[in-house]
């Protein structure tokens, strides 16, 4: 039988990635919304409206902007997610496939391979969707109408580069962030019977990426201000990662590198186990319908 073409190997892992993507995130954007205020007020000084936790901030959001508030940025989130998604998971069996798939080191490199796949539409959907969520919270300098209006015009204030604002530290956060929910998530899928279900998989990435969530929030308090920080630059004035964190631990503490962390493990978590089991769902379907695809 003669080797599948490029588009019969990787259209089910596109295709079943994209939709994954969107169904995930769209269901819990409303938590990264939270989220990302909370990692960002303790650098406004009494400027906006400041949150005592995650279910507070919910409440004062839903408040004061209705849901409408609580989707800032969705625009963004609804064109980026699925390629952004669809090269994640492109990039996971790329890696998965150069060695054994329940190889713990395997499946850590997988994560931070997958992670490089997808940044390239992971960056700028990030930088675009915190800018808008904190409008609401913080008096920011530079307010924008909406997804295309402040990608319209951070590209003519900043150029390209401006959407890849935080690029490095995007992949500090999120590169170990993978790698670690994908390896604890595969270790406890071991813990199953072979035949294990759905419901067992969901379990299994719910719990890795819990864990993975947590352990990375202090690089996701540093990310989010950088890459929100030319929308008030009197506010947030940071030279990079490492700067950004020294100014926190010295100004706030060392304790507010946690800022936002149940925000980030209500996100993350169901929001990665989510994408992940529809992505085992999808792949499944996609392929009994294109069997050559997964030759």
């Amino acid at each position: 039988m003669s080797e599948p073409t490029f588009a019969q190997k990787w259209s089910v892992p596109l295709a079943a990635g994209a939709c994954s993507g969107i169904i995930a995130d769209v269901a819990t954007h409303p938590f990264c919304t939270v989220k990302a205020r909370m990692m960002v007020q303790g650098a406004q000084a009494g400027k906006g409206t400041v949150y005592t936790g995650f279910f507070d901030g919910f409440a004062k959001t839903y408040s004061a902007q209705g849901v409408r508030g609580l989707y800032s940025g969705i625009g963004a989130v609804c064109t980026g997610a699925a390629p952004a998604q669809a090269m994640f998971f492109v990039g996971m069996e790329v890696a998965k496939n150069i060695g054994e798939s329940d190889s713990w080191v395997v499946n850590f490199a997988s994560g931070m391979v997958a992670q490089g796949f997808g940044a390239t539409f992971w960056v700028p959907m990030e930088v675009v969707k915190e800018k808008l969520m904190i409008q609401g919270q913080i008096k920011t300098k530079n307010t924008y109408s909406g997804s295309f209006d402040l990608v319209s015009r951070v590209v003519k204030a900043e150029g390209i580069a401006g959407l890849y604002r935080g690029f490095v530290m995007q992949m500090l956060t999120y590169g170990p962030f993978n790698a670690i929910g994908i390896a604890i998530a595969e270790e406890f899928k071991k813990l199953g019977p072979a035949d294990a279900g759905d419901a067992f998989n969901a379990a299994s990435a719910f719990g890795g990426y819990a864990i993975a969530s947590a352990l990375t929030n202090p690089f996701d308090v540093v990310k989010t201000r950088i890459q929100v920080q030319t929308s008030n630059p009197e506010m947030f004035h940071y030279k990079g990662g490492w700067d950004c964190f020294t100014q926190i631990v010295r100004n706030e503490g060392a304790l507010a590198l946690m800022d936002g962390v149940v925000g980030r493990v209500m996100w993350l978590t169901p929001r990665c186990g989510i994408a992940l089991t529809a992505y085992g769902m999808l792949s499944e379907a996609f392929s009994r319908k294109d069997p050559e695809a997964s030759e």
